[in-house]
């Protein structure tokens, strides 16, 4: 077998640790498995580097994939799957505060709740720079209370 190692800030390896393990096999049975084995491929070029950031998230090829399929990504697309990984990690997010949202709790308190249930620190990712995002992407956060489709009751 095989590890690949996909570029990601540090509070995204710990939803990524949080969601899949600690090392994720590559299989079609879940999204971070469809994603990398879509991405393989069997050229190999050692001059390519990966870009700096904080950490990475490791991913285990099988044998089966090694040989039918492919065992690394080029470094650019490899670059491209973590950027992809961060948006995974902040809609995930953005969903659960809106659902949050909608059963009345605010959404201060859904961040933190988020935050704290992947253990992400606030060296790892300031609380205010995600409450401004939130709000950017989602400029009426009140509003939210009215969309009851997010939530069944």
């Amino acid at each position: 077998m095989i590890n690949l190692k996909i570029p990601c800030k540090t509070y995204v390896k710990k939803y990524l640790i949080a969601r899949y393990g600690l090392q994720h096999t590559i299989t079609r049975q879940s999204l971070l498995g469809v994603m990398v084995h879509e991405k393989l491929t069997k050229n190999y070029n050692p001059n390519e580097r990966i870009r700096y950031t904080d950490d990475v998230y490791e991913v285990v090829l099988t044998e089966w994939c090694f040989k039918n399929v492919g065992h690394s990504i080029d470094i650019p697309t490899l670059n491209a799957l973590g950027g992809a990984l961060y948006y995974l990690f902040r809609e995930d997010m953005h969903l659960f505060i809106r659902s949050k949202i909608v059963k009345g709790e605010k959404a201060t308190a859904a961040i933190k709740e988020f935050l704290n249930n992947y253990g992400i620190t606030e060296d790892d990712l300031k609380f205010e720079t995600v409450y401004r995002d939130y709000k950017r992407k989602h400029d009426n956060i009140k509003s939210d209370k009215d969309k009851k489709t997010l939530v069944n009751h």
